[in-house]
């Protein structure tokens, strides 16, 4: 079963996680942390709009695909496919265009 965090500071089970997620990497050593936390925060409010989709929020996360980079990066997650109401979403092709002009708008 994965676990999430919830308010920082309580882990709850939580087989199904629903929504969207948009993560950033804050090393503030680096000119394009805050660029790239700008980035996110614009993403996700361009993804709030899409009907159906649940925001799970913009979160800093050290993984190392945004690690590893010398830009601003973000790493979305759009939907989970182990969710049944989510997977209804992700199965239609109007819902896939609107998560990718909301990212890349």
């Amino acid at each position: 079963m994965k676990k999430i965090k919830k308010d920082k500071e309580k882990e709850v089970d939580n087989p199904r996680p629903r929504g969207v997620e948009v993560y950033f990497y804050q090393d503030p050593k680096e000119k394009r942390a805050i660029a790239s936390k700008k980035l996110a925060n614009y993403i996700m409010t361009k993804l709030e709009t899409i009907k159906g989709l649940k925001s799970r929020g913009v979160k800093e996360k050290g993984f190392t695909v945004l690690v590893g980079t010398y830009m601003p990066a973000v790493l979305v997650e759009t939907a989970f496919m182990t969710n049944p109401a989510d997977e209804r979403l992700l199965n239609k092709e109007t819902f896939r265009e609107k998560v990718a002009e909301a990212i890349c708008e």
